[in-house]
């Protein structure tokens, strides 16, 4: 048959369709179908024919068959399959699962209403739903209008697309997790779910899939022994993740607060039991939350402190200076006190700081050394809470020793670098800069700071704006 033929053929084919011949036009298309099997166009009008039983008895399945072919040669007749799909009344599940297939590939926004209707159909005749659909029906969620409900509608068919045998799935209930996270949506209900898809990715070896799905849920829930464990486990030996002792310590040490015995099983691992860290939150723990354990306290807080444990050496310098479980020894615990800051664990300047500068019980108030403490403190320390304390203990004590142009250089610094709220140091702040209105800026920050600290109800604050209110005009 030349081109010629075979396109008039067509054309009375289609003449056929809109003069009600249907019969003759089955029998045309059949005919050119055996001629050509791959004109889209054509297996259009075919599949047109068997969906709706056109000049034929209705064979679904054949035409959903023709349907897809088409639409696979030529996407551009996608709009009219739709349409056409749009039209079939489906009382068989595995055709509109079809059909949904059909419409998800080409076009997912409009394939969701036939997944719904797939997933009734399927529960209706009591046939088990193919994860395929399921896949899909999670991915129609993702991608509809970005409610709450559709994410966790997303994730929970994805999941029973999971646990239904579809293992390609999981990095796409990775990225909907995440998305869940971030939007801080609850996924509490399908706790038990990714619990059990971590633990067989890990039985399957595949332990980076397996400790991210852990994370996840210790995310939603607030304590699970045997997650924390394992989590632990990994993460400090380093199983499918970056080696991270500090973490893995963190979480042991919420074990053994809640008397796990999943903590002793961590012990039992004579490198993890021999870490620093291990042993210091083994001796504060015997020290602070168990009794008649004094002497396995200070075993395990030397054997710290001897590995180098810098906050050993703070807990040792407490231990010294109550003298509870050792003899009080004020000078060994500034000893420790003073070691642990050389080791940058700058809050224990602070300590001794404050020591001197109330004056505690065994020391003399000196505000020279408590200044020398602080001044290191605001030096060195990257805690901004801790440098504001230390910024307003300086400020006190210039204050104290009328040293106003150093007690000025503070005050502003809390104010302007820390937002300092308080109406008392906005006042003390104002008071300052109009002692020294020949420094750039100062004058004009007084009133700035004035106001501010009358904003925050400050009464002699207000008496000293009037005043100043007064000077201007």
């Amino acid at each position: 048959m030349t081109k010629e033929e075979y396109r008039d053929t067509f054309n009375r084919a289609s003449r056929c369709i809109d003069e009600g011949n249907y019969e003759s036009a089955f029998r045309l298309f059949s005919h050119l179908s055996m001629v050509n099997a791959y004109d889209p166009e054509l297996l259009y009008n075919l599949a047109n024919c068997y969906a709706f039983g056109i000049g034929t008895e209705i064979d679904i399945p054949k035409g959903l068959k023709c349907y897809s072919k088409a639409v696979h040669l030529d996407k551009k007749l996608y709009p009219a399959v739709s349409e056409s799909l749009l039209k079939i009344r489906f009382n068989n599940a595995n055709d509109n699962a079809e059909a949904a297939r059909i419409m998800f590939h080409y076009r997912v926004s409009l394939s969701y209403e036939y997944l719904t209707r797939a997933v009734l159909l399927y529960e209706c005749s009591g046939v088990e739903i193919p994860n395929d659909i399921e896949f899909m029906c999670s991915v129609c969620c993702a991608l509809l209008p970005d409610e709450i409900y559709d994410i966790r509608k997303s994730l929970g068919w994805a999941i029973k697309a999971y646990i239904d045998g579809n293992r390609d799935i999981f990095f796409f209930i990775k990225c909907i997790i995440e998305d869940c996270v971030h939007e801080n949506v609850s996924i509490n209900e399908y706790q038990d779910s990714l619990m059990k898809m971590a633990e067989d990715l890990e039985a399957a070896g595949f332990y980076d899939s397996a400790i991210s799905i852990y994370k996840v849920i210790m995310s939603i829930i607030e304590y699970d022994e045997k997650i924390f464990y394992r989590v632990a486990e990994m993460l400090y030996r380093g199983i499918g993740c970056d080696k991270d002792t500090e973490k893995a310590v963190e979480l042991f040490q919420v074990l053994l607060y809640h008397k796990s015995p999943y903590a002793q099983m961590l012990l039992n691992d004579t490198k993890f039991s021999e870490e620093s860290a291990v042993n210091r939150i083994l001796g504060e723990y015997y020290l602070y939350f168990s009794t008649g354990n004094n002497d396995k306290a200070m075993k395990h807080l030397k054997a710290s402190y001897s590995r180098g444990d810098v906050k050993s050496m703070v807990t040792l310098g407490n231990v010294y200076m109550n003298g509870k479980v050792v003899p009080k020894d004020i000078q060994k615990g500034i000893s420790f006190y003073e070691m642990a800051g050389r080791h940058g664990e700058v809050s224990a300047y602070y300590r001794l700081g404050m020591k001197y500068y109330d004056g505690e019980p065994g020391f003399e108030k000196n505000h020279n050394l408590s200044k020398e403490y602080m001044r290191r403190v605001v030096k060195s320390s990257t805690d901004n809470d801790l440098r504001f304390r230390a910024l307003l203990t300086l400020l006190n004590i210039y204050l104290l020793e009328k040293d106003y142009e150093c007690a000025l250089s503070v005050a502003i610094e809390l104010v302007d670098v820390y937002q300092c709220d308080d109406d008392n140091i906005l006042l003390n702040a104002a008071m300052l800069c109009r002692m020294f209105p020949n420094v750039p800026g100062c004058y004009e920050k007084s009133f700035v700071y004035i106001k501010r600290s009358v904003a925050q109800g400050n009464l002699a604050a207000k008496k000293l704006y009037d005043k100043y209110s007064k000077g201007l005009t």
